[in-house]
């Protein structure tokens, strides 16, 4: 996978694969998305399969037409991740630890440091 960076499209069409457990293909997503111009979510939906972030696992059909889904190969908060630059990690961290709201999240916080330090190859 190698491009980062979704256009509004592009990330328009995978929440929808986020937002719905069952796989989904152009029939489906023009139901959801009725706005979208049919040639534009094909090179979507071509593009997302390009760029590794959706897979086809089955077909659907509408009685006419018969077309593939798929489904996401990347979750959301992956997807996510994948946005920010290494040099704003550490800025972020800091704020997600000032907003932790208890000492049991905390510690929660604390042990999955500690776990991945080991992988590491820091403390053990």
């Amino acid at each position: 996978m190698k491009k980062t960076i979704l256009t509004k499209k592009e990330e328009e069409i995978m929440r929808q694969f986020w937002d719905h457990s069952e796989p989904l293909g152009f029939i489906s997503l023009s139901r959801l998305l009725p706005e979208y111009n049919p040639n534009t979510m094909r090179v979507v939906l071509r593009d997302l399969k390009k760029h590794g972030y959706i897979k086809p696992v089955d077909t659907e059909s509408d009685g006419v037409t018969k077309t593939r889904t798929f489904v996401p190969c990347i979750n959301e908060t992956e997807y996510a991740i994948r946005q920010i630059e290494t040099t704003q990690i550490i800025p972020i961290a800091e704020k997600l630890i000032e907003s932790i709201p208890s000492l049991k999240d905390l510690e929660q916080l604390k042990a999955m440091i500690e776990k991945r330090e080991e992988k590491l190859g820091g403390k053990k």
